[in-house]
């Protein structure tokens, strides 16, 4: 019983002493950068949309009907066991959940800068989910996350103020 208790006071110690902590100014620094590459990708988006026929419309440039882009609720049932969406009344939920999100592009962006079990859950779909609404895809968090150092994109709480700056 000693031991058991000695192992998981150490165990408690290393999770604090290894635990990712962020002062308030490192966050002002951290989402300053943040806001700094979604708008230059928002930019590099308005200079895309010019071509050599005139200025073409914003749905044209961020909602292109690519067949490679799985739907909102085939990301998120591509995140989870089966067995969450095996039935008509759990895909009925999460296609409400999904209301707002053009497609999955958003979801497997997020989900692909977090580690694994963030994604594993329901209720963590759920909050991946809103997190998107708003977001045409994923290419915008895509691209502020290869800018900055991939330590500002390995927390759910840093992939989130992304998700909400790229929201177009």
């Amino acid at each position: 019983m000693k031991h058991i208790n000695l192992f998981i006071t150490v165990l408690f110690i290393f999770g604090i002493a290894n635990a990712k902590t962020e002062s308030a100014a490192e966050r002002v620094i951290r989402l300053q950068a943040v806001k700094a590459a979604a708008q230059a990708y928002h930019t590099q988006q308005q200079l895309n949309m010019m071509t050599t026929r005139g200025v073409r419309t914003l749905v044209e440039v961020n909602c292109p009907t690519d067949p490679t882009t799985p739907s909102c609720v085939d990301a998120v049932c591509s995140h989870l066991s089966s067995y969450y969406c095996d039935d008509q009344s759990e895909l009925t939920e999460i296609a409400g959940k999904c209301k707002g999100n053009a497609n999955g592009g958003c979801i497997n962006a997020v989900c692909s800068h977090l580690s694994s079990y963030y994604c594993d859950d329901k209720s963590e779909m759920d909050d991946v989910a809103n997190t998107c609404k708003g977001n045409i895809s994923g290419s915008c968090i895509n691209a502020v996350c290869s800018r900055l150092s991939s330590y500002y994109c390995d927390d759910k709480s840093e992939v989130d103020d992304i998700a909400k700056t790229c929201k177009g």
